[in-house]
């Protein structure tokens, strides 16, 4: 009968161990197999970026964005690690794991023991996983709580040895109901450990050598006892023991002397409502740092892989933005040293973000800027064209002026040379008021500006002073009705207005004949000021209409009348004024309604941005 109850006691055992080690081992695959793919992805990540690493590194831009990366995922790794930590989740599972085994053993233990009366046992193994109250009576004792069982060491050896034989090297250890050491599954295998000097309380607790070890106990060492060997000393010394012999269970997580943390718990051995012993369970030392290294080195992997991707994000995202400002770069300085190779910038047509933006803005500037140098080149030669025609006239009237054979050849020639000369300071002055231009349109303020007012004003003067000799009269500014006033205000500058309409008023009284109108309208259109200034002269040829805003074009008659008088500047200089306002001016001919296909006169159109416009659209275009 007992061979028979051992056997029975042989296989509970082996399928309970083999069930808490598949459990062990599962948890251990499950964490091996994501710490081999965070391998195998790290390692390809970094063999595809080390071709592009090895260029860009040495881009501020990059090392910016990588830097403002990687400390993110710094900040991350230490929460995780803090958590970790705090938590200690790992601890707690292995702490209940080691519970229900020492629930399991010391049930077995209990079953194993006999009466001190008899060398009978008295164990059913079927019913080992029941309660106490179930399991307890027994029928052929009528006072049962009066029978003594012992615990047998060669039992308990195999008992132990069969059920924590795979779990790992813990050390299973059973004290008597008094302390006394019956068993102790180290000794089987290992010398007796010397015992633990013991230290008051309040010494230096032992040194951890492991860093993360460390940082567990910066957050909870403190509240972790220290777990002394006492060898065959009386096991009332562990305070688990003395739970265990008063009836209770309670895992204890410890710290040995070499610096590792080790987890204990004590079972107690009861039989019929008393308790025959203890169970004391220890997992091995560095076992429970073992597990949390094998946590931290699976977060270290996907730390590295996160750091992986963190450089190859920022990898492309500095070469889509540093690569193209340094071809920018790069470029800028050969355009300083050639202007004429502007056109060799850089262009990216395909982005539409800011460095596309940049991109664009920056070739509209250099290209400005040529088209300014080239402007300049083909003013300075045109005045020096200009001004040589006055001067050669003077120069050749003066001459003749000595061999003039009387006085009135001598007052043709003196009549000559003042009109050249006026038309030389004529062309001076204009040349400087184009001169300035640019400046004042720069540096002075733009302020709000009345069109329909100004027009009016202008045209008054005007009137006043053209109408003296009889010759023209301007009519009134004819203004739509419709609308508030502020809908006639621009923001600009008045005084370059003023002489936009001072130019084109002259510029149609010269073409008007005698007692010929001119007229003026002024109105709002779809957010802009248009002012149209209608003549009733010969018109414009249709191929000109374009060529009459060039510098020192003219088309007057050669006159006497006119001679002197015009630089052939003015439309240019009103065009330039225009198109610094952000507005346009364009020339057409007037059609007589009664005649179709007769031309009765010229009209210029002017339209400008009223104030609704960001005044910023003012030095966009005068950019261009």
């Amino acid at each position: 009968m007992v061979a028979e109850t051992e056997q029975r006691w042989r296989e509970r055992g082996t399928a309970l161990t083999g069930g808490l080690a598949t459990a062990a081992r599962r948890g251990n695959a499950h964490a091996s197999r994501y710490l081999g793919f965070a391998r195998r992805v790290t390692r390809g990540a970094w063999r595809r970026s080390h071709a592009a690493l090895s260029g860009q590194w040495y881009s501020r831009i990059a090392w910016r964005i990588f830097g403002a990366n990687v400390v993110a995922l710094v900040l991350l790794l230490f929460g995780t690690i803090y958590l970790m930590t705090h938590q200690a989740f790992l601890i707690d599972a292995k702490q209940e794991s080691l519970k229900v085994q020492s629930q399991i053993v010391a049930e077995f233990i209990a079953a194993s023991t006999i009466s001190s009366d008899t060398s009978i046992v008295v164990s059913d193994p079927d019913r080992l996983l029941d309660n106490e109250s179930q399991s307890a009576p027994v029928p052929r004792f009528q006072d049962f709580a009066s029978v003594e069982f012992a615990i047998r060491p060669e039992r308990v050896a195999y008992i132990v040895q069969n059920l924590t034989a795979s779990s790992g090297g813990v050390r299973s250890r059973v004290y008597g109901p008094k302390g006394t050491l019956i068993f102790d599954s180290q000794g089987f295998t290992k010398p007796d450990p010397e015992p633990t000097p013991k230290t008051e309380e309040g010494d230096v607790l032992p040194r951890v050598t492991d860093l993360w070890t460390w940082l567990y106990g910066w957050r909870a060492r403190t509240n972790v006892p220290v777990y002394r060997e006492i060898g065959t000393a009386n096991g009332t010394a562990y305070q688990e023991v003395r739970e265990a012999l008063a009836g209770e269970t309670k895992p204890l997580l410890l710290i040995n002397a070499r610096g590792h943390y080790v987890v204990s718990v004590a079972a107690p051995v009861k039989r019929g409502g008393k308790v025959l012993g203890a169970l004391l369970l220890t997992t091995p030392s560095g076992d429970i740092d073992a597990l949390m290294r094998n946590e931290r080195q699976i977060i270290t992997w996907f730390f590295l892989f996160a750091i992986g991707a963190a450089a190859i994000s920022s990898l492309l995202l500095a070469r889509g933005i540093s690569a193209p400002m340094r071809k920018l770069a790069n470029a800028a300085t050969l355009v300083k040293s050639d202007i004429k190779k502007w056109n060799e910038l850089p262009d990216f047509p395909n982005r539409k973000d800011e460095i596309g933006m940049v991109s664009k803005a920056f070739r509209g500037m250099t290209e400005s800027l040529y088209r300014r140098v080239a402007q300049s080149e083909k003013f300075a030669a045109d005045v020096s064209h200009e001004l040589k025609n006055p001067i050669t006239a003077v120069r050749s009237a003066s001459e003749s002026l000595v061999y003039a054979p009387n006085a009135e050849i001598r007052g043709e020639l003196i009549e000559c040379i003042q009109r050249d000369l006026k038309r030389l300071d004529k062309l001076i002055t204009d040349i400087a008021s184009l001169s300035r231009l640019d400046a004042d349109l720069t540096l002075h303020e733009a302020s709000p500006v009345d069109m329909r007012a100004l027009a009016q004003g202008i045209a008054c003067v005007f009137n006043d002073i053209n109408g003296q000799g009889g010759d023209v009269r301007l009519v009134r500014v004819e203004t739509a009705e419709i609308g508030p006033k502020e809908s006639y205000i621009i923001n600009g500058h008045e005084s370059r207005l003023g002489q936009v309409l001072n130019n084109l008023f002259d510029n149609a009284r010269s073409y008007s004949p005698p007692e010929a109108n001119v007229t003026v309208r002024v109105r709002h259109v779809e957010g802009e000021v248009e002012i149209v200034i209608e003549d009733e002269g010969p018109g414009i040829p249709e191929d000109k209409l374009e060529a009459v805003f060039d510098r020192f074009y003219t088309d007057r008659p050669a006159t006497e009348a006119q001679s002197g008088k015009n630089s052939g500047l003015g439309l240019s200089i009103t065009r330039e004024i225009v198109n610094a306002h952000g507005g346009r001016i364009w020339a057409e001919n007037c059609n007589d309604p009664q005649q179709p296909g007769r031309q009765c006169g010229a009209r210029f159109v002017i339209r400008l941005p009223a104030r609704s416009i960001p005044r910023s659209a003012l030095t966009g275009v005068r950019a261009k």
